[in-house]
């Protein structure tokens, strides 16, 4: 059902496993487009995928002495969630650099 679909969703969310917690509440969408419950489960997801993407690819860049690129991700990531503080961090790290 969709409550369970959306528990589920809410359950993978609490524990960081976004992909899950998308594929969970795009599920619900399908089925009921209008859902404000799946829309903000789905919203917080992809949310923290690009966010995690960002991360990585800063991490990687700044491992490869690419400053420039780490910037280019982290900034990338603050379009998404400005005040994330691992993007902060990550930012202050790539600027000590």
């Amino acid at each position: 059902s969709a409550e369970a679909r959306l528990l589920r969703a809410e359950g993978f969310v609490s524990r960081g496993r976004w992909a899950e917690a998308l594929a969970e509440a795009r599920a619900v969408l399908d089925a009921q487009p209008r859902s404000a419950r799946a829309t903000a489960l789905a919203q917080v997801a992809e949310a923290e995928l690009v966010i995690d993407e960002c991360l990585r690819a800063a991490r990687e860049a700044l491992g490869e002495g690419d400053r420039e690129r780490a910037l280019a991700e982290v900034r990338r990531g603050f379009m998404v969630r400005k005040n994330d503080p691992r993007l902060l961090a990550m930012h202050r790290e790539v600027v000590q650099q």
